[in-house]
């Protein structure tokens, strides 16, 4: 299997809610990064820490991410990706890296980092006192 193809079969996992495949495919000590002052910004390790983050960051956002090209690296995919919401929307680079037929790193460039911070903070439901 190709890079682009298991970078594809885990956006195929992903969206059919597959977590058997995503264990296959996806690293234990997945790290996944993303930059801002977001609560989801950072560095989260760990396969299932990623997994809960982006499900979080999935289900308070509802952001509709639209992938528009996947381009194979050495040691890696890019993936070209859009991602829209009302009164949001914003292109980002996502860098997954692959050792041994896993994704083990996950690295989101978006390209309005301020943009997103501000929409992630206008989204959010305040906590309960």
């Amino acid at each position: 299997m190709t890079n682009l193809e298991l970078v594809q079969r885990m956006f195929e996992a992903v969206a059919a809610q597959d977590l058997a495949t995503l264990e296959t495919v996806l690293d234990d000590n997945l790290t996944f990064t993303l930059s801002g002052n977001s609560p989801f910004a950072g560095r989260t390790v760990g396969r299932d820490n990623v997994l809960a983050l982006l499900s979080k960051l999935n289900g308070e956002l509802a952001i509709s991410n639209s992938v528009h090209g996947l381009y194979d690296g050495p040691d890696g995919v890019v993936v070209h990706q859009t991602g829209t919401a009302p009164g949001y929307d914003d292109e980002a680079l996502v860098f997954f890296k692959i050792n041994n037929a896993q994704v083990t790193e996950a690295v989101e460039f978006v390209f309005d980092v301020a943009a997103f911070d501000r929409y992630v903070e206008a989204s959010r439901v305040p906590s309960s006192p």
